[in-house]
């Protein structure tokens, strides 16, 4: 993960795919399927964390919108995240992030002018685990106003707690991908037709694969793909 190839759209739509075909590697015991088929949307970030004793955190990622009734994924909107921890890093340690959004409210408050203090602003938990995992997705689900976030660190997937960390739009990457001067968060993830997708872009594949994991498919990793 290369943080100066994130920091733009593009880069942070590549990041997306990558995070989404680790998810859908067999290997993978994944996201319930079920939490996928309700959310209103999903965020997917890479972030680093450096430090000794207190550790930084930042990264940058993008949240897309689920449209609820017809199941269709908004273009992206990018975002920022930035915290503070304890605990001990040799050298620099990347995270790659997914964050089931629940209900609409959670999308709004990400879309939102200023930043948002996941766990006071927010509500934030560890997201359970497998693909057709059910058990607790009930009590998970809408009218709940959680956001259940998922982690790839060093290899292993697992639930993880965010909160604490710090999230905000990222309005100069957006302007700069789709090329409009006014466009906002909200506008990008809610207005349909409001910003056109670049045709060279990669959003289209980045959508496919988000269908896959509501399906609950997975997808062997390509030879050729590099683990990190």
């Amino acid at each position: 993960f290369n943080v100066r190839d994130g920091v733009n759209m593009e880069g942070m739509i590549e990041n997306a795919i990558r995070i989404c075909d680790k998810a859908l590697d067999p290997k993978t015991v994944g996201v319930p399927r079920k939490l996928l088929e309700v959310c209103s949307g999903v965020a997917l970030l890479s972030e680093v964390e450096i430090g000794f004793l207190v550790t930084w955190t930042g990264g940058t990622g993008i949240v897309l919108r689920r449209d609820t009734k017809s199941g269709q994924w908004s273009p992206p909107s990018a975002v920022g995240i930035a915290g503070l921890g304890i605990g001990l890093v040799a050298g620099a340690e990347r995270k790659d992030i997914i964050m089931v959004l629940i209900d609409d409210d959670v999308v709004k408050a990400l879309s939102a002018k200023g930043q948002i203090k996941l766990g006071s602003q927010m509500s934030i938990a560890a997201g359970p685990l497998g693909r057709e995992m059910e058990g607790s997705i009930n009590a998970s689900t809408k009218g709940a106003g959680i956001t259940l976030t998922y982690s790839f660190t060093k290899g292993l997937f697992a639930g993880i707690n965010l909160e604490g960390a710090v999230v905000g739009a990222r309005d100069d990457a957006n302007r700069k991908f789709y090329g409009k001067v006014n466009v906002s968060p909200k506008d990008i993830l809610f207005e349909e037709g409001a910003v056109s997708v670049p045709e060279w872009s990669r959003v289209k594949e980045l959508h496919k694969k988000l269908n896959l994991m509501e399906k609950g498919e997975t997808i062997a990793p390509d030879s050729t793909t590099v683990e990190y």
